[in-house]
């Protein structure tokens, strides 16, 4: 007979506690089996399908289903519900590798719809010339001293001479697109004719013989019809004919219903909206025709000023003839500089202005017109006296910059430089 083991009080105590949690671990056990029995019945039941009821125990709290055979089929076990017990699932489980999760990443979507462009056709983009500093392009605005009232803007900036010249219109566009383009003569109400004209002249010894040019003004409206081609660039020659006197000419293109040369469709031609087109409505949005002027040779005049001294004696004025707009202050045999000499004569008594201290005058004794269309006055170096017979003198010498486009005068301030003994 086995001899009985003695335990101290201590282990007494562990030893009742193991045997009461192993019996718990039984009863647990022995519920499990139960109640897969149970689920087990219940799923014959009802052709295998889970119950839904929480009740069954067919689903645990984790959401992992072990009890019924569907849920360990979705777990990848193939091994039958009545036979397996929970700590054999849960053995299989811990032994599957849990694929790791994909971490989620949150982040905003932005994007343009953008629409698939639709090729251009039948369409012009520009109107422009080949030399530089041809035309300039009005504007039309409201006016800034009548509101509401709009108006056509222009500054002259761009100019040809008088002795005319040829130059080359540039029009660009999609191929095969057809335009009208028309030169007006302002000042002649003449159009410019690309085609043949002939015209009878006479010569020196007064014979008349027929004559046929090419590129003329003429009355009457003509225009070129043109088509771009696949370079997408048509280039067009003018010859402006010398004139002698100044002409203005416009230019732009004639919306008149061109159709494209297809047999088998037609379509208008689509002119930009900024680009100049004859016989426009002018109404804010307008864009006036492009204009071409054509100068003449200028001159800057440099004089006495009128006064109740009477005007100086024209004889002794100083008339500088040059090209529209010429820098005289860099033509290499004056450098701007020009000498004057100008004379006054009066019934009465004249002295020198007590202000003109030494008879020494400088640019406020000079009379200067808009700056925009007189010859640039860079300085002076003019000495102003009265002879023994009374004759005023301003003497020395003026320097020009800039030359003004058009004739334009300049007039030193009698008033301001002579006396007469009622002005005291």
């Amino acid at each position: 007979m086995a001899d009985k083991v003695k335990y101290t009080k201590e282990e007494a105590v562990r030893v009742d506690k193991l045997k009461e949690e192993v019996a718990v671990e039984r009863e647990a056990k022995a519920k499990t089996i139960e109640t897969t029995k149970e689920a087990t019945e219940i799923l014959k039941g009802v052709d295998g399908v889970r119950p839904a009821n929480l009740t069954q125990n067919v689903y645990v709290d984790s959401g992992v289903d072990t009890y019924s055979q569907q849920g360990l089929t979705d777990l990848g076990i193939h091994l039958p519900i009545e036979t397996t017990s929970q700590e054999e699932i849960q053995k299989i489980l811990e032994k599957i590798e849990v694929a790791p999760a994909t971490p989620v990443v949150n982040f905003n979507l932005n994007y343009d719809v953008e629409l698939i462009p639709v090729p251009d056709i039948n369409k012009i983009y520009s109107l422009t010339t080949v030399e530089s500093n041809v035309w300039d392009k009005p504007i039309y605005e409201e006016s800034v001293d009548e509101a509401g009232r709009f108006e056509e803007v222009h500054v002259l900036n761009n100019f040809i001479s008088s002795l005319g010249g040829a130059f080359k219109i540039s029009v660009s566009g999609v191929a095969n697109t057809c335009f009208e383009l028309g030169v007006f003569n302002q000042t002649d109400n003449k159009w410019y004719n690309w085609n043949e004209v002939s015209s009878t002249k006479t010569n020196k010894s007064g014979d008349t013989y027929m004559s046929t040019e090419h590129g003329i003004f003429n009355l009457g409206r003509t225009y070129l019809e043109g088509v771009i081609p696949g370079s997408g660039r048509k280039i067009v020659t003018v010859n402006i004919p010398p004139v002698s006197y100044e002409t203005v000419y416009r230019i732009g293109f004639l919306r008149s219903g061109t159709v494209k040369p297809n047999a088998y469709w037609t379509a208008n031609t689509d002119y930009a909206s900024l680009l100049p087109m004859f016989d426009e409505v002018e109404k804010p949005g307008y864009v006036p025709t492009y204009k071409l002027t054509q100068l003449m040779r200028s001159s800057t005049t440099i004089k006495l000023g009128d006064s109740h001294l009477g005007s100086g004696n024209s004889d002794d004025e100083l008339i500088i003839n040059h090209t529209p707009g010429a820098l005289l202050n860099t033509i290499n045999k004056t450098k701007g500089k020009y000498s004057i000499n100008l004379n006054i004569s009066s019934r009465k008594n004249i002295q020198l202005n007590e202000n003109v201290i030494g008879g020494v005058l400088d640019t406020t004794h000079l009379t200067l017109g808009d700056p925009a269309i007189t010859t640039e006055l860079l300085g002076v170096d003019l000495v102003a006296s009265v002879n023994s017979e009374g004759v005023g003198n301003v003497t020395g010498t003026i320097t020009l910059g800039k030359a003004s486009l058009r004739h334009c005068e300049i007039h030193l301030n009698t008033s301001g430089i002579f006396l007469t003994d009622q002005d005291k």
